[in-house]
């Protein structure tokens, strides 16, 4: 199967490709996700399954029995999500882009995955991250920047791949991570081998 390729670089005999992860995993479906994310839109499906209403999100998101971050959508010649409004940050945001829900976690669900009676300022913060971190890892998922490595021997045959990097600053680390392979592999006298 022909992939895009972001970047190759020749190390140590072999060919590291940087490609298109061809079936990326949605991170709303096969993580466990500390928020919810709910989400209305009247073409797409975005966010977790839910069963509420604008209402309920409403009464979560400035309740304060819960702790939300919003989630804007930018829908322009393709899809980008954020925790932050696209205004300012993209063209015509004014016109495609717009808050389309929430992601949310109770003050019970806090207390219970982290093991707290009570909720500081410092631990309402680093809930807050995290939703916020959930919201971009899934926006990496909806645009695509889903990235794996292919390992290439001399006769043009993969040997060894790995998939399932997401994000927008991730090539060096991928580049990383395809040499360390290569370089254990050396060091340890072993060949590749797909069946392994």
């Amino acid at each position: 199967m022909e992939r895009w390729i972001y970047h190759q670089e020749e190390y140590k005999g072999y060919t590291i490709r940087i490609v298109e992860d061809p079936s990326p995993h949605n991170p709303r479906e096969d993580c466990d996700n500390f928020g919810t994310m709910i989400c209305f839109h009247r073409r797409y499906s975005l966010g977790d399954k839910h069963n509420f209403t604008r209402l309920e999100l409403c009464d979560m998101a400035f309740g304060k029995d819960y702790v939300a971050v919003p989630v804007f959508l930018y829908d322009h010649s393709g899809l980008a999500l954020d925790y932050r409004s696209f205004i300012g940050r993209a063209q015509h945001a004014e016109w495609d882009s717009g808050k389309i829900g929430y992601n949310v976690v109770s003050y019970d669900k806090i207390r219970q995955e982290f093991n707290r009676k009570r909720i500081s300022k410092k631990l309402l913060k680093k809930a807050k991250e995290i939703l916020q971190a959930e919201v971009e890892l899934y926006g990496y998922y909806i645009s695509g920047r889903c990235y794996g490595y292919e390992i290439v021997d001399a006769d043009g045959d993969v040997q060894e791949s790995c998939w399932g990097f997401m994000g927008q600053n991730v090539m060096n680390s991928i580049m990383d991570e395809a040499k360390g392979q290569i370089d254990w592999l050396c060091e340890s006298g072993k060949t590749f081998s797909l069946d392994t």
